[in-house]
């Protein structure tokens, strides 16, 4: 399986192992022909993946007998994009294609973006993964002491990283190992369903088909010192991101223009990528379409009128709508341990959030939630009658003329409203744009000017010298009230209405350290973008 064109889909791959041609659907279109790639590359190891992070994959061939690894980034491709033999590993050289048993598999393990190699073997198995693309990357070992298992790599939890599931065809279940620690289990799913001759297959099925590949909302361009911005020391601000680690993208757009857009580290202006918690800002957006559209009646309306089996008795009764959009529900959450591993960990999210103690009264106590958003989401889909991706595509998106490739769901097809939406940083930066006019974009009202003046609006302290409005956060930088949107790993949407100010800035921090990325991305605004603005 591999997503081949980038649609967001994952489509259907055979490989010819006589042959050595690959056989590949296009399209999730019923009927539809495969179409053949001839690479010439008989009894090989086949696989799957994006290898140069540009957001479709590409075949990976592996001689099992010499270990060279030969990549192509499209399957469409005349050329490999790289060739080189494994380090780390001794080939079977005395193996027959039957006694061969090794299966090799693609995995973002490090959550940069980019895929990587992994083999195992289900002879003793060893799982064999390889930390990077190249001759000189040496793979980690590990027993898994899991033989006779067939394998299978995926993005288990939504984090950005894949990890391993091995599936045991007799027993019927299917180990999801940990992503740190392959060695150990972290979570085992009985396959009640299957057979004993089923084979295990990842994908990203709930990935709605976007509008393909595009470099995102085409926004005018001007010279920055027309627009009263210092060139140079928007320069200075580019050399200055590009330095930090992770950084992928920077946008600055003033006066409805985009001055200055860079890429680092394979990222470029087609490429969407996870936005993580600034989701959280566009579900904002669709509560305040839906209220202006009475679908709900308004902040003050019980959450259990919506969701009256989770919320419709005590403790949970008084929870209302806007408690939620102001993260003051007063239920017990810690966001960065056990609360959000264990709803991730859960089978049914929106009813593990409302199972959780109730600490204070709805109103009292502010506690950074995704569980909280995750009910929100849960909520307006009722409220709506229909899927929250459908509904903000409809709403937003489409009004907008950005496209959003993907929006991720719960196992229990739940969406995810507070993360795992995935955008390019020029629709992004148009997103923005909705919230320094007031809710109005090409003479069309998207929101109303009241719930754009609230959502950013400080409603409460978040004790770290930062306040939080609805599902937005706001800081004093540099003498300036900006509001933003903040997505772990380094997502930022700056809207700054005293300068007339947009800011994207996105970044790949997942493995890395956030925090530190947070530090430099603010340092960056404070002293080289925002003293960058020299007149109206």
């Amino acid at each position: 399986m591999g997503d081949w064109d980038g649609d967001g889909w994952d489509e259907p791959g055979l490989y010819d192992v006589r042959a050595g041609r690959v056989l590949l659907a296009t399209a999730q279109v019923p009927g539809q022909e495969l179409h053949a790639a001839a690479f010439g590359e008989p009894w090989r190891l086949a696989v799957a993946g994006d290898w140069d992070g540009r957001g479709h994959d590409g075949v990976g061939l592996l001689n099992p007998w010499t270990l060279e690894l030969r990549l192509w980034a499209d399957a469409a491709a005349a050329t490999p994009l790289r060739a080189y033999r494994l380090a780390g590993i001794q080939p079977a050289a005395e193996a027959t294609w039957a006694e061969l048993h090794w299966q090799a598999l693609a995995g973002d393990w490090d959550g940069d973006g980019r895929d990587e190699l992994g083999l195992y073997d289900p002879a003793d198995g060893s799982l064999w993964l390889w930390p990077g693309l190249g001759a000189d990357a040496t793979p980690r070992r590990w027993a898994t002491d899991r033989p006779g298992r067939q394998a299978v790599a995926g993005d288990w939890d939504g984090d950005g990283r894949d990890s391993i599931g091995l599936y045991d065809s007799l027993a019927m279940t299917l180990d999801l190992l940990d992503p740190v620690d392959p060695s150990r289990s972290r979570r085992r799913i009985v396959m009640g369903d299957a057979s004993a001759d089923w084979q295990p297959i990842a994908g990203h099925w709930w990935s709605a088909a976007g509008a393909g590949v595009t470099a995102g909302y085409s926004w005018p361009t001007a010279d920055a010192r027309t627009l009263g911005l210092d060139p140079a020391r928007l320069e200075a601000a580019a050399a200055r991101a590009a330095a930090l680690p992770y950084l992928r993208s920077m946008l600055v757009l003033r006066h409805d223009q985009l001055v200055l857009e860079r890429y680092w580290r394979g990222a470029d202006a087609a490429q969407a990528s996870n936005v993580k918690s600034v989701s959280k800002s566009l579900l904002s957006a669709l509560f305040g379409i839906a209220i202006a559209d009475g679908m709900i009646e308004g902040l003050d309306e019980p959450v259990g009128r919506l969701l009256p089996s989770l919320f419709g008795a005590a403790p949970n009764s008084r929870i209302r709508v806007r408690d939620l959009l102001d993260m003051r529900a007063g239920l017990a959450w810690d966001e960065t341990d056990a609360s959000l591993e264990g709803m991730v960990g859960s089978e049914d999210w929106p009813a593990y959030v409302a199972g959780q103690a109730v600490e204070a009264g709805p109103g009292e106590r502010w506690v950074y939630s995704t569980g909280l958003t995750h009910v929100g989401a849960a909520a307006l889909e009722v409220a709506v009658g229909q899927p929250l991706r459908a509904f903000a595509q409809a709403r937003l998106f489409a009004p907008l003329g950005i496209a959003a490739p993907r929006w991720d769901h719960d196992p229990a097809g739940q969406s995810m409203g507070g993360s795992e939406l995935w955008l390019r940083p020029r629709d992004l930066a148009r997103f923005g744009q909705l919230y320094l006019r007031d809710g109005v974009i090409d003479g069309r009202s998207i929101l109303t000017a009241d719930w754009v003046r609230d959502s950013l609006a400080p409603q409460q302290p978040t004790g770290e010298g930062d306040r939080y409005g609805r599902w937005w956060w706001r800081r004093l930088v540099a003498g300036r009230d900006v509001s933003f949107a903040w997505g772990y790993g380094g997502q930022f949407l700056f809207v700054v209405p005293m300068d007339d100010l947009l800011v994207v800035i996105t970044a790949n921090a997942f493995a890395g350290n956030p925090d530190a990325t947070h530090d430099g991305v603010f340092g960056l605004l404070a002293e080289e973008i925002l003293p960058a603005v020299l007149g109206p």
